[in-house]
């Protein structure tokens, strides 16, 4: 895997700079730099247990919210929490958090190889019925 600089891409994390001081490899995610390694097995064991950041901005992610949201992310086959401030891992490594009530975010897997988010955002508006508002979580909620 080629390294790539971080300040060439448009995205990227505010802590880069930070990552890079710890010797980071970055690699192209969704058009954004993430930290891919730092190294080899045991130089990379050890920068990580000083390290202790995960680094997920560069990752597809929706949100949506608003009365039936639960029950239509439900009926598209998501795993969402019953219990608030949750997060459930689905099928591909994506992960489901629910906010509140009626708030869930959805979360690519750590490689940003799961196609869940676009999917899901596909499927609102042909969805029927009660499913609230879609809420655009690429810029927040890192």
């Amino acid at each position: 895997m080629a390294s790539i600089f971080p300040a060439s891409l448009a995205r990227r994390t505010p802590l880069w700079r930070v990552l890079a001081a710890s010797r980071a490899e970055f690699a192209e995610i969704n058009g954004g730099a993430i930290a891919a390694t730092y190294g080899d097995g045991t130089d990379e064991t050890e920068r990580l247990r000083r390290l202790g950041i995960a680094d997920l901005t560069p990752l597809p992610r929706t949100g949506f919210k608003g009365a039936g949201t639960v029950e239509w992310l439900r009926s598209q086959g998501l795993f969402v929490p019953s219990t608030l401030n949750r997060t459930t891992g689905q099928l591909g490594g994506a992960l489901v958090a629910r906010l509140s009530e009626t708030e869930v975010l959805v979360l690519s897997d750590i490689a940003g190889d799961s196609d869940l988010v676009g999917k899901i955002d596909a499927a609102w508006p042909a969805g029927t019925g009660p499913r609230g508002w879609p809420l655009p979580r690429f810029d927040s909620h890192a």
